[in-house]
């Protein structure tokens, strides 16, 4: 994929601010262990941002309200989440998750997976939704959220947020677009009116308070699906 030097320069103004202002800590995660959970939550953390970035909350939101018996962990996407080489850098995440996601699914098939990514990390969990994905665990991806997307596209069905009729900077077009569409049901992706990032807006605390915002809305369609 080429990326205009223009749209990275912008982005990686937005993002790189963005990393400066995240919490030094997030909410208690469960994480994945060796055994198989009945849920397994697959996060894609923002660019510059620690492991496991925003989505915490959100893990702990899914994970948390859980029925008795019923057990839940997560996997962290392991990718540069950098600017340098940045197509690189969601390439290699996107290689990391399509692994991860088959090798869970075919070691623990009674499980239910859920993709989720924030920035740069949203992208890389689009590209991972429409690019080929073993039949077998492409079933058992329940539900994909999205939050401040950089190839955020205007007027899907998934879109929520008042950046829903917007485009980001890199929006999908043609058969990207199509592809990531097959999947629209089990998807959700969040964009705030003013995100630099996924509508070309000019405020960033709009791309930093996804998850202030919209995680107990995110963890219900999550459940929903499951």
């Amino acid at each position: 994929m080429h990326t205009p030097s223009i749209l990275v320069s912008a982005l990686a103004l937005a993002l790189a601010q963005a990393a400066a202002a995240a919490p030094s800590s997030v909410l208690h995660r469960r994480q994945a262990n060796a055994e198989c959970t009945n849920v397994q939550v697959f996060v894609a953390r923002g660019s510059l941002e620690e492991i496991p970035g925003r989505q915490g909350k959100l893990v702990d939101a899914v994970c948390g309200g859980m029925p008795a018996g019923t057990t839940c962990g997560s996997t962290d996407i392991q990718y540069p989440a950098t600017f340098d080489a940045y197509c690189k850098s969601v390439g290699s995440g996107v290689s990391f998750a399509l692994r991860a996601v088959e090798a869970y699914a075919a070691a623990c098939p009674d499980s239910k997976m859920v993709l989720t990514g924030y920035s740069q990390g949203a992208h890389l969990m689009g590209d991972a939704t429409t690019a080929p994905l073993a039949a077998a665990a492409a079933k058992k991806v329940m539900a994909v959220t999205l939050f401040g997307d950089v190839r955020h596209t205007a007027n899907q069905t998934y879109n929520l947020g008042e950046g829903a009729g917007k485009s980001g900077i890199l929006p999908r077009k043609g058969a990207q677009l199509t592809g990531l569409n097959v999947h629209s049901d089990k998807i959700h992706s969040w964009c705030n009116g003013q995100d630099p990032v996924c509508s070309s807006g000019n405020d960033l605390d709009q791309h930093l308070t996804y998850f202030d915002q919209f995680t107990p809305d995110a963890a219900a369609f999550i459940k929903s699906k499951l």
